[in-house]
């Protein structure tokens, strides 16, 4: 569960601090521990760096099948 969570933190700062190819990697490498275990501040987290990195490659459908 706390890994879930500050996965979900660490990626999301990583996003903001513009490694967005990075927080989004590892995002996906825990994806299935966020979406079981995660509390929803980290779901959220997790969630807000892969669409919005999708976003910025201009994939916006898949940014907008992640909402």
């Amino acid at each position: 569960m706390t890994a879930s969570m500050l996965t979900g933190l660490t990626a999301r700062l990583q996003y903001e601090r513009g490694d967005v190819t990075g927080a989004e990697v590892k995002v996906l490498d825990a994806l299935e521990l966020i979406e079981t275990t995660a509390f929803h501040e980290g779901f959220r987290n997790a969630f807000f760096v892969l669409v919005r990195a999708a976003a910025l490659r201009g994939d916006t459908e898949r940014a907008m099948s992640l909402l």
